[in-house]
């Protein structure tokens, strides 16, 4: 494994239709090869009349793409709670 910040924290910008495409940002910080299971923290932004339509429906295209580069189910709880609870000094 390539050597990284351990203390990075990992934010994911972009178009969510292209988030399952080869060479998406999505598929190249899951595939390039840094151990980085422990540093991304899922999130979504909304506007301030929050939508839970909207949130689910970016958890749905979120899993296509983790899916798509077999992100696997440990990861995932990381990535959706664990790692934010140990950043806010919880886990």
């Amino acid at each position: 494994m390539r050597s990284y910040d351990k203390n990075a924290i990992l934010a994911v910008y972009g178009n969510w239709q292209y988030r399952k495409e080869e060479g998406s940002t999505t598929s190249k910080i899951f595939t390039i090869g840094y151990d980085i299971e422990d540093n991304v923290i899922f999130g979504t932004d909304c506007s301030s009349k929050y939508r839970s339509s909207y949130t689910r429906e970016i958890l749905a295209m979120d899993k296509d793409a983790l899916d798509a580069v077999s992100v696997s189910a440990e990861n995932r709880e990381k990535y959706y709670s664990r790692n934010v609870l140990r950043f806010l000094g919880r886990g």
